[in-house]
């Protein structure tokens, strides 16, 4: 059977409480009870989670600190690796610098050499030689030392030299690039040769103050600066073959130049060579230029030296009889005091 409604009476208490108890719930709390919640929010925050939070940002800050660390790290070790490389010497092929500091060396010899060369020839045109005996030295020399085919067949020597006419032998003052022993005092018989001077007797004793005797010391003065200017340019090329330790300034240079051009074992050095040494090859390689222009330099200032002295005799040629004639028209002339 159908279940009878129930009365009204019956449901209004329950909703009445009901509605009591959502009341209760959802009205404010006491203030006291607020304010306890208020601190205990505080203290979560400071004692909890601040400590949590500070300590997360200490462990970023530490984390990027150490990779900035490790990146500093590896940029010290790559540059100490770099410094370490420039550092390391060059392969075998491209040391220059020891070729560079024999160059020098050799060439602070040079101008010795040459000076005692013009000494030895001002002293053969103005000393106290014997012109006669110094003709006949020579001639002996060579058919002593030099003596060639054409001499034996003379009857000058019994058997040609080991040079023959080395004492002539223009070839071999110019295009050999060291001296051995035998070739140097051939090349030394060369330049004495060449830069011979004429004969001139000695006058005597009681004619060294007359006046005709000083006009033949300052021809002979003026004849021997000549000489001098011919003998220094022969004399430097003697002594860019003369060895000193056993090499002379032409055989360094040609060293240097014939280990690197067309040497295909120091291109394969220079290209397995580290950065460092790489770069000190190439300032080596300027630095040698430099010092082959100073020397070229040198060259060209006594090739302008002799032209110019050359010119100067040429004029003499053409002048002296032209200054003989007129001086002498003049010594003529009727003029009346």
């Amino acid at each position: 059977m159908p279940e009878k409604p129930r009365p009204a009476r019956r449901r209004l208490p329950r909703l009445a409480a009901a509605l009591s108890l959502c009341g209760c719930l959802l009205a404010p709390p006491p203030a006291d009870a607020a304010i306890a919640e208020f601190i205990a929010a505080v203290l979560k925050f400071y004692l909890l989670e601040q400590p949590q939070w500070m300590n997360h940002t200490q462990d970023q800050v530490d984390a990027t600190l150490q990779g900035a660390d490790a990146v500093n790290r590896k940029r010290l070790e790559i540059w100490q690796k770099e410094v370490a490389m420039a550092m390391m010497p060059p392969p075998a092929a491209c040391a220059t610098l020891e070729l560079a500091q024999a160059l020098r060396s050799k060439d602070s010899l040079i101008p010795g050499l040459v000076n005692r060369q013009i000494n030895q020839g001002i002293h053969a045109v103005i000393g106290d030689l014997n012109p006669v005996q110094a003709v006949v030295e020579r001639v002996r020399r060579h058919e002593t030392l030099y003596c060639s085919a054409s001499d034996q067949a003379r009857g000058r020597c019994a058997s040609p030299g080991a040079l023959p006419n080395g004492d002539m032998d223009a070839g071999l003052l110019l295009d050999t690039r060291g001296y051995s022993p035998e070739q140097e005092a051939a090349a030394q018989a060369f330049i004495e040769n060449l830069t011979a001077p004429v004969p001139v007797m000695p006058l005597p004793a009681h004619l060294e103050k007359s006046p005709q005797a000083d006009q033949l010391r300052g021809y002979l003065i003026s004849y021997g600066a000549r000489k001098a200017v011919a003998r220094k340019v022969l004399a430097n090329a003697h002594a860019e073959r003369k060895r000193a330790d056993g090499q002379s300034a032409q055989e360094v240079m040609f060293q240097d130049y014939e280990r690197r051009y067309g040497n295909q074992g120091w291109v394969d050095d220079v290209l397995k060579a580290p950065p460092g040494s790489l770069e000190r090859e190439k300032l080596m390689i300027e630095t040698w230029k430099m010092q082959m222009q100073m020397r070229q330099f040198r060259q060209q200032q006594d090739m302008q030296v002799l032209m110019a002295t050359l010119l100067d005799v040429l004029n003499e040629q053409q002048a002296a009889a032209e200054i003989t004639r007129l001086t002498t028209a003049a010594a003529r002339a009727g003029v009346e005091p």
